[in-house]
């Protein structure tokens, strides 16, 4: 898969950030190589650089159900290049969680050099009526660590 990208397999797949977006590879084909681009429910963006941007819009055309997760700033700069379509788009602040049916995402600042700073980015924590072993309880910078609770 090219650089700058994964795929979190919940009950409502995420594909986490969109990669370079270059003309010689083909991030749609590699994204589809791991799950059905119309089951893509979920676009997260970490920041809105072009190396974690770059195949958003065809992501979009191609999962026309997916929602993109970005901050409100994210929504802004990315739709620079072409309006990001505002039905679309779900805004995640750090400490709020989004629901992907069997697991739980907790936007969060990294910290770098312990100043919360720079991108933002996603834990996921599966639900417990789901998980087929126990889930390890993870310290992460400005989290508790209360049970997971999912809809």
């Amino acid at each position: 898969m090219p650089v700058n990208a994964f795929v979190i397999h919940a009950a409502q797949p995420v594909v986490a950030d969109t990669g370079l977006g270059l003309p010689d590879r083909d991030f749609l084909a590699f994204v589809a190589e791991v799950i059905d681009l119309a089951d893509v429910a979920w676009i997260s963006l970490t920041h809105p650089d072009r190396d974690h941007t770059g195949g958003l819009f065809a992501l979009l055309d191609a999962a026309p159900q997916a929602r993109v997760i970005t901050m409100f700033l994210g929504a802004g700069i990315t739709s620079t290049e072409r309006p990001l379509p505002m039905n679309r788009i779900h805004l995640l602040n750090p400490g709020q969680f989004l629901d992907a049916g069997d697991r739980r995402l907790t936007g969060f600042r990294p910290s770098l050099d312990g100043q919360l700073q720079g991108p933002w980015a996603l834990l996921g924590q599966r639900c417990p009526s789901t998980a087929a072993t126990s889930s390890r309880r993870l310290r992460t910078p400005n989290l508790s660590n209360a049970a997971v609770r999912c809809s």
